[in-house]
């Protein structure tokens, strides 16, 4: 596959190992052992240029690092390289409960810097995620976009929603995975209320209810 680099230089790039294949908008491949290549399969209005570049500038802890920005022949937006992240599938609820609140906690301020800069945060759940051991992280920001004119309070509130939806996404799938034998009504139940304090704003509440506990899945029991 050919694709222009932001000079206009021509590059050739070997997508034989695909990693994943999104329904709509792009596909992935693996083209070296720390880097990847993200195409898009139609060039879409949805995708914007500037706020992925602004994503790229900002160098977001626990987000995706974004290398370089590529085009198609006539000079329109078509993908970039982006880091490698191997993952690995893990239980979130029996890793330790700093393991939630550390990547709950830097993924939260890198949204509230997304949020300074007027970005909305779309599309987080756990398909756009990448675990392993020590870290959680952003892999796909290509549907985020700006408002110029929403208040800053209510901005504020839609971004940390998404953040508490991604986590209660990982919490139930985890549950669902690999905690079959508990009372799965009451578990979601507890979830529920862990991450959905009456203000999404006020995101204290998570910390005081896990912090006293080793493992998240000893919460969710103890309800």
């Amino acid at each position: 596959m050919y694709l222009y680099d932001c000079n206009g230089k021509r590059i050739k790039y070997d997508t034989t190992d695909k990693l994943g294949e999104g329904l709509i908008y792009s596909d992935v491949y693996k083209i070296s052992d720390e880097v990847c290549l993200k195409v898009f399969k139609t060039i879409s209005d949805d995708i914007n240029f500037d706020v992925l570049s602004l994503i790229k500038d900002l160098e977001l802890s626990h987000f995706y690092i974004i290398y370089d920005f590529l085009f198609n022949k006539t000079g329109k937006f078509n993908g970039y390289t982006m880091k490698y992240y191997p993952g690995k599938t893990i239980d979130i609820l029996t890793m330790p409960t700093s393991y939630t609140l550390d990547n709950f906690s830097s993924i939260y301020n890198s949204i509230l810097k997304l949020t300074d800069n007027g970005i909305v945060v779309s599309d987080l759940h756990s398909g756009n995620v990448i675990t392993d051991e020590n870290n959680i992280t952003v892999i796909d920001a290509d549907l985020y976009y700006k408002l110029c004119f929403i208040d800053k309070i209510k901005l504020q509130y839609k971004n940390i929603s998404a953040l508490i939806y991604l986590f209660k996404d990982l919490y139930f799938e985890s549950l669902d995975e690999f905690h079959k034998d508990c009372d799965v009504n009451a578990c979601v139940s507890t979830i529920r209320n862990l991450f959905e304090p009456m203000n999404a704003l006020n995101i204290d509440k998570v910390y005081k209810k896990l912090t006293r506990y080793k493992y998240p899945i000893d919460y969710i029991k103890s309800r």
